[in-house]
């Protein structure tokens, strides 16, 4: 079905709209339990193959085995989306330059989110002023085999698969039903599937920039390309200290914040100027249908799928476990 067409359909009643409504999310939570169970399978799986004496030291297999495990937890629902949701996959992915003013928007979203990821560090040291380490334990590998590998791969891999997932299929299910729901709703599942109490808030701020920013430039390009300027941000961040004396990397990391948020303000200054040019266009992952829009002014919490509810509740114990089990010193 053409946009046009979607777009011109016969006003359903309100029942039809509500029905349809808790339909897509179940749908959604469909797709997120599907990569929960994948994730808890097979990292158990991993986990036991990993357990020998010959694999329990070797880092470069754990590494093969945590990109193997993330890479289908999310791939996985990805490509069975248009079976499970009923539309042609492609249907959800628009990519493509974005309107005149998608760029300003990329820059203010990175500053957005690179002053999410600060706050995380402040929460982190919070935390172990009272005896919570929420980052949990790392390990310092200086090997270069493994520094390039977790580098590519956290880089790279994150910001297509789970810009696919959250904000092509999980957005695009949830958008016709209202531009501020699917926002939060998008960013509220992006933070559960991190499993993760320390990312959790800069995944929730995060994912709701990066649905914005579809709505907004009409295209996955802009969230992806945001995504890996973060991740490769980060990752220089994580492993300069290895190789530059502090004072030369500390200098460097503070060029690289100021010039992130100076860009960031800027950006979002001429947004605000120009707030009403948004991009024109787009495929089914970035439809708003007033038809179908509902109303969640009243008992909101009512109408949001028990399933969801679940799934929610689901990650949040898998969090705690895991923040308990090994975060409290």
């Amino acid at each position: 079905m053409k946009k046009e067409e979607i777009l011109t359909v016969g006003a359903p009643s309100e029942d039809e709209r509500l029905a349809s409504f808790t339909s897509a999310q179940n749908r959604v939570a469909l797709l997120m339990f599907l990569s929960l169970g994948l994730n808890v399978l097979l990292s158990v799986a991993a986990g036991a193959a990993l357990s020998s004496a010959a694999l329990k030291e070797n880092v470069a297999a754990r590494d093969v085995a945590n990109a193997a495990v993330y890479i289908i937890m999310i791939g996985v629902p990805v490509a069975l989306s248009g079976l499970i949701c009923g539309k042609k996959t492609r249907s959800y992915f628009t990519v493509g330059r974005g309107g005149k003013n998608s760029a300003a928007f990329a820059f203010a979203a990175l500053g957005a989110v690179f002053f999410a990821q600060l706050t995380a560090v402040l929460f982190e040291k919070l935390g172990g002023a009272v005896g919570i380490d929420l980052a949990g334990a790392a390990d310092t590998v200086t090997e270069p085999g493994h520094i390039v590998f977790n580098a590519v791969f956290t880089v790279i891999f994150p910001c297509v698969l789970e810009e696919l997932f959250l904000r092509g299929v999980v957005l695009g299910e949830l958008l016709p039903y209202g531009k501020g729901f699917a926002v939060v709703a998008s960013g509220a599942l992006f933070a559960l599937m991190h499993l993760d109490p320390l990312k959790m808030p800069v995944a929730f701020i995060s994912g709701a920039v990066f649905a914005l920013s579809v709505i907004y430039c009409q295209t996955l390009t802009v969230c992806i390309a945001v995504h890996f300027a973060n991740n490769l941000i980060t990752v220089l961040f994580m492993y300069m200290p290895l190789f530059l004396p502090e004072a030369a990397y500390l200098a460097v990391e503070a060029a690289i914040c100021a010039a992130v948020f100076a860009a960031g303000t800027v950006a979002f200054i001429y947004l605000l100027k120009h707030k009403n040019d948004a991009a024109d266009g787009g495929a089914l992952c970035t439809d708003c249908n007033e038809t179908y829009k509902v109303d969640l002014r009243r008992k909101p919490l009512a109408k949001i799928s028990p399933y969801l509810y679940v799934y929610a509740a689901a990650a949040i114990i898998m969090t705690v476990s895991t923040l308990f089990s090994g975060g409290v010193k």
